[in-house]
């Protein structure tokens, strides 16, 4: 069974709105890829940009710390296997 992971807006989610806005990992990679955690990714419904890292850590600092860490390790290591081909 097939299953899309997508990412959530952390502002639509503190807001407790009943419809949260949500990108698809195509939509994140292509960000990640083009601006690593710098990224702003805009809410069409709220018109607000959201935070490539808020959006990863749900807008924690000590939850940042630790995954941007191993994500940008990970994220390293991709990059490197990519440029070989």
């Amino acid at each position: 069974m097939g299953m899309d992971k997508n990412i959530l807006s952390v502002n639509d989610l503190k807001s407790h709105k009943d419809q949260i806005h949500y990108w698809s990992p195509t939509v994140f990679i292509q960000s990640l890829l083009k601006d690593r955690f710098d990224a702003k990714l805009l809410n069409p419904e709220s018109k607000a940009e959201e935070c490539l890292a808020d959006l990863i850590c749900y807008g924690s600092n000590e939850v940042s710390v630790v995954n941007l860490t191993f994500v940008n390790k990970m994220f390293t290591c991709f990059v490197y296997r990519f440029d070989q081909y």
